[in-house]
This record gives structure tokens, sequence and C-alpha cells, in this order.
């Protein structure tokens, strides 16, 4: 009963909210489903920053990151549930994403899209580079599907020997030079 109950209050509120015929089939035929919503992107804060080491899988300190102004995270439901650190000055001078992480439960959501789109905007006009390894296949097809370009690769930079391979997103102004002027 209780379950026939959540599907008339969801079917309730949607029909309020004007939703369409498609969306109210989805909510009568999946009594388990939950609407979702968009993650959001923002700068971390020095506590969020801190806290990252629970779960990040890279080395390192994102609190630095942060110190720099060089970190966003994704909160969904007041949660933090990924980071990317961006340089504009530490790879030739050139925007750089250096990491991405999102928890592993979360990924398969667009997240880390949603955060390097938000890298693309904050260096609009400007080419973006990233880098990760060739065998990241998830990581490769995203960039792929934002329009980077893979430029080149280095064996053995990593331990395990693994080649990174560099990609850039080059800019859509026309005539424009990555190296001129940083934001």
């Amino acid at each position: 009963m209780a379950v026939l109950g959540q599907k008339h209050s969801r079917f309730m509120s949607a029909i309020t909210r004007g939703r369409t015929q498609s969306k109210l089939a989805q909510l009568l035929m999946n009594p388990n489903h939950t609407e979702t919503h968009k993650t959001q992107i923002r700068r971390a804060t020095y506590d969020e920053a801190k806290d990252l080491k629970a779960w990040d899988e890279f080395v390192g300190d994102r609190r630095i990151d942060n110190w720099r102004g060089e970190l966003f995270v994704a909160v969904d439901g007041g949660e933090v549930v990924a980071y990317i650190s961006y340089s504009s000055n530490l790879f030739y001078n050139r925007p750089f994403i250096g990491l991405l992480c999102v928890k592993a439960s979360y990924r398969r959501r667009g997240i880390a899209r949603q955060l390097i789109q938000q890298i693309l905007a904050t260096y609009d006009g400007l080419d973006v580079w990233v880098s990760t390894e060739e065998w990241n296949e998830p990581a490769v097809k995203l960039f792929d599907s934002l329009g980077f370009r893979k430029m080149g690769a280095i064996k053995g930079l990593n331990r395990d020997e693994s080649v990174e391979a560099y990609f850039v997103r080059q800019s859509c102004a026309e005539g424009a030079d990555s190296v001129a002027t940083q934001p």
C-alpha cells in the first residue's frame, strides 16, 4: 500500500507541475523511480578540499589546488561527489586540466562532463589541454565527445609505465591564440 501511495503522490505532483505524458508514464511504471536533479558545480571550500582525501584516487593534497583558486567540485544532494583541478600556467602557460575524479558510485552520470564544461567556460576563447592514460577508455571517449583531439603521448611518465596521452580542445574563436593571454 505504501508503494501505491508513493506512486499516487508522485503522480499528483507531476500533474500539478505540468509534466509531459511520457514523464507521467515513467512515474507510474516505475515505483522506485526518483527524479534526478542537476549536480551543482562550484568552487570548493577549504573544508571540502580537505575532505576530498577520504576518497581521492590521486596523490597530493587538493587544498593546494584550492589555495590557488583552481579547484571546482560537483555537489549532489549536499554531498561533494567529484572534483576537477586545473591550472593556467603549469603546462607551458596553457590552460590544463590536471585531475578529474568522480566517486565510483557517481560515475557514468555526466558529472565529469559538467566539470570539464565548467573549465571550458572558464577559459572560453582559449585552447584547453588534458591528459589521461591511453587505457582509460571512458576518459578518452569523454574527451572525444567534447571535441578534444589527441595531440601526442609519453611512455614511461607514470609509475606503471603506461602511456599518457595528451589532448587539446581548440578554441572555437576564429584566430584565437591560446598562448597570447590568460584569463
